[in-house]
């Protein structure tokens, strides 16, 4: 079940609900909103239905084989965050992967753990302008040591990623990869 919750007109827990003034009246329109859920099924949902200032909350557990693509429509002054309820206590494995589709997106406090991707990156940034945070890569390898693959790899400008774990990655290719014709900031 998605859990809605509306957030508050003012700051609460870093987020800030739309305003808008009209003339000698303040009309505070607030549409943010906050939807826990729990399975990939969910979280597909919940991207599509995402508005600028949303807030998707991955329920703790085990996420297997959760292949997100995330492409929700934010602003820069609204972006979408898809957080862990508790940060590292959801927990990726199997072919888990993230793409970040669209500009404005925060991905904040995931574990991606004993697993290997499908494709030739683990996270990666498709657009501009997204944030990756608190988040740990460990011990995500494929099988045969020869495939490469990033475990991040950044197509678009003003990305950035901060605060991140990696650890024990053992096949080819560099932890971090930049697109050479596409990554210029």
């Amino acid at each position: 079940m998605l859990k809605k919750i509306l957030l508050s007109t003012f700051m609460i827990s870093g987020i800030a609900a739309a305003s808008e003034l009209k003339a000698s009246n303040i009309v505070v329109q607030s549409a943010a909103i906050a939807v826990e859920v729990s399975d990939i099924t969910q979280l597909n949902k919940a991207i599509a239905a995402a508005k600028p200032g949303d807030v998707i909350v991955m329920a703790d557990g085990s996420w297997n084989n959760a292949e997100i693509n995330f492409n929700a429509n934010a602003t820069e002054k609204a972006p979408v965050t898809l957080k862990a309820k508790n940060p590292g206590k959801v927990v990726l494995t199997g072919s888990s992967s993230l793409v970040f589709s669209k500009p404005y997106l925060v991905v904040d406090g995931l574990f991606y753990t004993k697993g290997t991707t499908k494709e030739n990156t683990v996270i990666a940034f498709n657009s501009n302008y997204c944030h990756l945070t608190n988040t740990a890569i460990v011990d995500y390898n494929p099988s045969e040591k020869e495939k490469g693959y990033y475990w991040v790899f950044f197509s678009g400008n003003y990305n950035k990623m901060d605060h991140c774990f990696f650890k024990g990655k053992s096949n080819f290719q560099p932890l971090i990869g930049n697109d050479q014709d596409d990554s210029r900031y």
